[in-house]
């Protein structure tokens, strides 16, 4: 971000600027593509060994399965944003512009 240079030339009179809180775009585009398919897929397999275990319908509990692992997914893709959400919006500057 800032130099060792930079950071000693500012005067006493002006604050230093705060590093803003940046995601990882990586992260977040694991959240939102790859996230639900494994949730997906992992409630459907889930889905099926619950099913096998207690001798019932295979498809009736492989598709609650996956929908219970989509449910999951977006609940943990809304936690995420919120996380990842500043709370102070940007501000643009002529200068840096």
């Amino acid at each position: 971000m800032y130099d060792e240079n930079e950071k000693y030339e500012l005067n006493n009179d002006k604050k230093a600027p705060e590093p803003k809180k940046q995601t990882s775009m990586l992260s977040a585009a694991f959240m939102l593509f790859v996230l639900p398919i494994v949730c997906v897929f992992l409630g459907v397999f889930l889905g099926g060994y619950v099913a096998g275990f207690m001798n019932s319908y295979f498809l009736a509990f492989k598709i609650a399965g996956g929908v219970i692992g989509f449910v999951l997914a977006v609940v943990i893709m809304r936690i995420f944003d919120k996380k990842a959400k500043n709370d102070k919006p940007d501000r643009y500057y002529w200068e840096s512009m």
